[in-house]
């Protein structure tokens, strides 16, 4: 499977776009690639992730764990995976997103068709401390996701 992680120009036109006002911070990566449905997408980005990404970021440390939740959703609104609810979705995206209090933060999975997959973030500062908190992780930000996508179209290539 030939693969490629592009970042592109955020596009307002999601699902994800309407649920944080106002967004503070966006963006999107595009992946070309062969993708199932976004429902096999998102399974496959939450277990492609090493056990310190897991930790980090979804805020689980145990594989099995992970997995048994998985097992157990459907990613509807409102299910959990770890720190990271289920905000919304609807045929095509999967918007994940956590409320750190200072900070909204939310992921999208878009599958614009059968070979091309957007990626999205959207930040909702609540408060100088969300700007400042935000203005540090955005310094990773960017190639913490990279990585992430990376991990998963490895996963899925190897399968």
């Amino acid at each position: 499977m030939n693969t490629s992680i592009l970042e592109i120009d955020y596009t307002h036109d999601i699902l994800a776009s309407t649920l944080l006002d106002p967004i503070n911070y966006n963006d999107c990566f595009e992946l070309k690639g062969t993708f199932k449905n976004i429902d096999y997408f998102s399974r496959e980005y939450f277990l492609a992730q090493p056990t310190w990404l897991r930790a980090i970021s979804f805020g689980i440390i145990r594989k099995i764990t992970l997995v048994k939740t998985l097992n157990n959703t459907t990613f509807e609104k409102n299910d959990s995976i770890g720190q990271w609810k289920v905000y919304g979705r609807n045929e095509k995206e999967i918007v994940f997103g956590q409320d750190m209090g200072f900070m909204e933060y939310c992921f999208s999975f878009y599958q614009k068709d059968e070979e091309t997959l957007n990626v999205s973030t959207i930040v909702q500062y609540k408060g100088k401390m969300g700007k400042f908190y935000f203005a540090i992780v955005s310094l990773l930000h960017k190639p913490f996701v990279k990585l992430s996508l990376e991990n998963t179209l490895k996963a899925i290539h190897e399968k």
